[in-house]
């Protein structure tokens, strides 16, 4: 398992497509269409839920194998605030 943090949908999104293509390119042909699939037509509907606060799973399977990418958006936290070390 990878995880990664983004900072923002289309970072999210660049993610996926990369990790996604990289395991792909390797399976066999129809979890490859499915995956290219998804690069042409799947990017959208991600955005929109991720937008929408949901998360976006896709999954690839050959033979006794899978291999699942899940986006899910985080909510915004605050940046820290740094301790005053003045004297």
């Amino acid at each position: 398992m990878t995880a990664f943090n983004a900072h923002g949908t289309d970072e999210a999104l660049r993610w996926f497509k990369a990790t996604l293509m990289m395991v792909a390119i390797s399976m066999d042909d129809e979890p490859y269409r499915e995956a290219r699939h998804w690069i042409e037509h799947g990017q959208a509907e991600a955005a929109r839920e991720l937008s929408g606060g949901k998360s976006h799973t896709l999954t690839l399977k050959q033979r006794t194998t899978q291999a699942t990418w899940t986006v899910t958006p985080m909510p915004h936290l605050p940046a820290t605030q740094q301790a005053d070390t003045s004297m």
